[in-house]
């Protein structure tokens, strides 16, 4: 009788420690989820930053490519207001 409740008693131990052991491990996992989003919100970050950063370049490209487009119209129109007189 006495090895039935030590045995008892150990067992309702380990029951403990195993959903203790649990919980351990639930909150390793959340702190290490935490972990990798802040992670992935700094490689998000860096890669939308690289993309504004090309969009702002190509912005650039277009509006003197528009500007120069724009004075050789204006040269086509005077050569041919020039022409016409």
């Amino acid at each position: 009788m006495i090895k039935l409740n030590d045995s008892e008693r150990e067992n309702t131990q380990l029951k403990n420690e195993i959903m203790s052991l649990k919980r351990v491990q639930n909150q390793q996992g959340k702190a290490l989820r935490k972990i990798t989003d802040e992670t992935d919100f700094a490689d998000k970050i860096a890669n939308l930053m690289d993309d504004v950063r090309c969009k702002k370049e190509k912005m650039r490209e277009m509006n003197a490519k528009m500007v120069r487009e724009a004075k050789a119209a204006i040269i086509v129109q005077q050569t041919n207001s020039d022409l016409i007189q």
